[in-house]
């Protein structure tokens, strides 16, 4: 169990605001965090992660304590049992698929858990190619086994497969499933792609503002600019079509393509907001 309790001003393009949350992540459960840009998502994992101080909070893990502003504790990163993956991967250029994953072993760690990374993220005959030789998809997997291979608590990944296209995103979901199964680590995800949120997780945090809202994978929100085609989502397209002077949109939740009709009459470069809840699908200007 891991509880997050912490404020600290955020100051962004769109405004100076306050991040305030206060939530728990159980053992080994998944959530997936998203929200408009400029929400304050990259800014909690990097509380969470001990790369940026909280201004008032607390941070406890497992009964131990991370982060305690009024006792004056802040555990080091190094200490916290903390996986994170950014978007540009940042593997070591001058060293091979093993050489990185083997950068995150501990001392007195077995390499064993090196090779048992290797095959489970199909990388054995890579073991010794540099990243340059390397796709995309298969850098996402290095830096994925090398956040593992130390046996994190919890694993933080910062919209790690945004730049993958569908075949290798669907892929890499596969990939953390099957990892998450195997090391039983708890993770939050942040996205705005609404198949990843509902592949992946089984609740969905909503940060806006600094403001954070939690449901159970039953529900979601997504925000998006109204253009000539459609509209367009952080991370997904609703299409609109016209049958009989009706209008509908269509949306991908999941494996579903679910189709609703709407009577807004939408202004090109207008921003709305797309809820999906208990099975229905709602437009309009949030």
């Amino acid at each position: 169990m891991i509880q997050c309790q912490c404020q600290k001003d955020l100051h962004f393009a769109q405004g100076d605001y306050l991040l305030d949350v206060d939530f728990s992540l159980s053992k080994g459960e998944i959530l997936a965090l998203t929200g408009p840009s400029g929400g304050g998502k990259t800014t909690l994992l990097r509380l969470l992660a001990g790369l940026e101080k909280p201004q008032k909070g607390c941070i406890v893990s497992e009964k131990k304590v991370w982060v305690d502003t009024a006792k004056k504790i802040f555990v080091s990163p190094q200490k916290r049992k903390v996986g994170m993956v950014f978007q540009d991967y940042a593997l070591f250029p001058n060293m091979s698929v093993r050489q990185n994953l083997t950068y995150g072993l501990p001392i007195s760690a077995s390499s064993d858990i090196v090779d048992e990374m290797l095959a489970i993220l199909d990388l054995v005959a890579l073991a010794n190619t540099k990243p340059h030789q390397l796709s995309g998809g298969q850098k996402q997997r290095v830096a994925l086994g090398r956040a593992i291979i130390p046996k994190p608590s919890l694993l933080l990944l910062d919209e790690p497969l945004s730049a993958l296209d569908l075949s290798f995103r669907h892929q890499m979901q596969t990939y953390l499933l099957r990892l998450h199964e195997e090391y039983a680590f708890s993770m939050i995800i942040v996205s705005h792609n609404l198949q990843e949120i509902y592949t992946l997780a089984q609740r969905i945090a909503t940060l806006d503002r600094g403001k954070l809202s939690i449901t159970d994978n039953n529900e979601f929100q997504s925000w998006g600019t109204v253009q000539s085609n459609g509209l367009v989502l952080e991370g997904n397209i609703v299409k609109i079509k016209k049958i009989d002077k009706k209008r509908f949109a269509t949306v991908l939740i999941g494996e579903n393509i679910i189709e609703i009709p709407f009577d807004r009459s939408f202004k090109i470069g207008q921003k709305v907001q797309v809820v999906f809840k208990n099975g229905h699908l709602r437009i309009g200007t949030g």
